[in-house]
């Protein structure tokens, strides 16, 4: 059993209400509300951009604290921003530590200090519970809509997918819609002269995730990394 907390309400509490997985959204307050009544064996901690707020909570508190370290914009640790004070501090209260790959290991390593656990962790879907069909069947007279949500970047692969569905377009079995910001205009550039002349729609930045969703018949993910690949959570 399980439940969540979330400083600020989110897309993914459809997904929560949809798994029965009761949650709360709220200030730290919240949290240790939820903490305090006693309920729970252990806290999950998959972020660190509130250590500042929780650590000394959670070096106290008599609950167990399993922290997943993940690649988010915050403070990633992989090369991007690397605060080893902060560091420290995140790696202070867990007693148990999983990366989500290789890359944020090495910047742990990096501090100097012992990290309880360190496993890599990787990530995955389990497909007894997510069934790879697609929602509704599209229909059998039409090519199949193919879709990658995720900026244009080199290591979400869309070069590889265009490739890899060149001959399908080419018979008409399938379109490509490709959605997120062109962050890198070189790798951008490849892309869109890769799909010159191929069923390939190009929608830029996406506010609304559910109305791309809406509009595919198959969500594909080409990613060469992933610290923590929501767009299968949403799909």
């Amino acid at each position: 059993e399980q439940a969540c907390w979330s400083y600020i309400h989110g897309p993914l509490e459809a997904e929560l209400d949809a798994l029965c997985i009761p949650h709360r959204a709220g200030d730290f307050a919240v949290l240790r509300d939820m903490l305090d009544a006693g309920t729970f064996d252990c806290a999950v901690v998959r972020t660190n951009r509130h250590a500042r707020e929780v650590a000394a909570y959670f070096a106290s508190s008599s609950v167990p604290v399993v922290y997943i370290r993940s690649f988010l914009r915050w403070f990633e640790g992989n090369d991007t921003h690397f605060d080893p004070e902060f560091e420290r501090l995140s790696y202070a209260y867990p007693e148990h530590v999983f990366f989500s790959g290789p890359s944020l290991q090495r910047s742990a390593q990096k501090l100097g200090i012992p990290i309880k656990g360190g496993e890599i962790l990787f990530n995955g879907v389990d497909m007894a519970r997510f069934c790879a069909a697609p929602r509704t069947p599209p229909p059998q007279d039409a090519p199949l809509r193919v879709g990658i949500l995720a900026n244009i970047a080199p290591h979400k692969n869309q070069l590889a997918a265009v490739a890899m569905l060149r001959p399908v377009m080419e018979a008409g079995g399938c379109t490509l819609h490709l959605a997120g910001e062109e962050q890198y205009p070189d790798y951008a550039r490849q892309v869109r002269e890769a799909a010159a002349g191929l069923p390939v729609e190009f929608r830029g930045y996406v506010a609304q995730a559910e109305t791309f969703y809406d509009d595919i018949d198959v969500l594909l993910l080409t990613s060469t990394r992933e610290g923590w690949p929501t767009a299968i959570m949403e799909a």
